[in-house]
């Protein structure tokens, strides 16, 4: 399966957006929840790859391998 998004966000995206895994107990005393999304995704798919849209702002192309 394949899906792409986009968006028109200002900073752009790059296949070295640093991933480190969020320190979650930590972050929650923070009450910090937000930011996880790349590094998510990666987790998640086996796939990723991150381009400029032809719109300008960032597209996101994952693929995940489902078994039949």
């Amino acid at each position: 399966m394949i899906v792409s998004v986009a968006d028109q966000g200002r900073k752009p995206l790059s296949q070295d957006c640093t991933t480190r895994e969020p320190q979650i107990e930590q972050a929650f005393e923070r009450d910090d929840k937000g930011g996880w999304g790349i590094w998510l995704i990666r987790e998640l798919m086996d796939e990723v790859e991150f381009t400029t849209a032809p719109s300008g702002g960032n597209q996101v192309r994952m693929v995940i391998h489902l078994e039949q």
